[in-house]
């Protein structure tokens, strides 16, 4: 489910994420989630989603802060892949 939203978005910008590349960032955010206690506010999934997405958009580091500001932004993940672009 991860690469396959990932890679929908990335495949209009010629771009793709490998299933080691996001399994990788999937474990970052339940490491993440462990660490700050932050349960049931956003998935891992969905992190792992946006996180992959954000790094691609900023061409830069991300920051787990910047995954949950996007999040809050857009209310879901939902509308955040609609506003991904």
């Amino acid at each position: 489910m991860l690469t396959t939203h990932v890679n929908e978005k990335l495949s209009k910008h010629n771009s793709s994420v490998s299933y080691s590349q996001a399994n990788a960032v999937l474990y970052g955010a339940i490491r993440h989630v462990k660490e700050t206690r932050e349960e049931g506010k956003l998935s891992e999934v969905a992190m792992a989603i946006v996180f992959i997405l954000e790094a691609f958009k900023s061409q830069d580091r991300v920051q787990w802060e910047d995954v949950k500001e996007a999040s809050r932004a857009h209310g879901s993940l939902e509308k955040y892949l609609d506003s991904f672009t």
